[in-house]
């Protein structure tokens, strides 16, 4: 074989086996949360298809066909990928219920109490100058009738260039 169809092998069957691997991961962490969820249709579906996973990728693993892809033990790259899934989601469960854990002194707790008035931005007033200034159109767009005061009318400039 020539050396760059070798590497182009090796290349499709390394991404045969980490995407083997991603799927394991990723059906070993819907198993464990499927598994604290309560009882439902989702619950249910949710654990049989990660089962289902881990299933197809223990075999994949396991079979003939993986050895013929890399010379890697692929039972033993299972425990790996378990024992380090495993760990993830215990580290990761160690910090939530430290952070549920975690708790405001009394005096922190409430939020400080502010004395000015909240207002609103937009008035009564605001909307009558809005009112009398601007007119909806057939389209609903709203028309500016009173122009600006530095823009002069169309005509005088159209009598300034004759």
């Amino acid at each position: 074989m020539s050396s760059l169809f070798q590497e182009n092998y090796e290349n499709l069957a390394n991404a045969i086996i980490l995407q083997a691997a991603r799927d394991y991961k990723a059906a070993l962490r819907k198993e464990h949360k499927a598994l604290r969820m309560e009882d439902s249709d989702k619950k249910n579906l949710m654990l049989y298809n990660a089962q289902n996973t881990i299933q197809e990728v223990t075999t994949f693993f396991n079979s003939a066909w993986f050895e013929v892809l890399s010379d890697l033990n692929g039972p033993e790259l299972l425990k790996k990928i378990r024992y380090m899934t495993m760990e993830e989601i215990r580290k990761k469960e160690e910090a939530a219920a430290e952070f549920d854990a975690f708790e405001l002194p009394d005096d922190e707790a409430d939020e400080p109490e502010d004395d000015t008035e909240e207002t609103d931005m937009y008035t009564d007033d605001d909307e009558e100058v809005y009112n009398d200034r601007y007119t909806e159109d057939d389209t609903g767009v709203y028309i500016d009738e009173e122009p600006d005061d530095d823009t002069e009318p169309e005509d005088a400039e159209e009598s300034d260039n004759e």
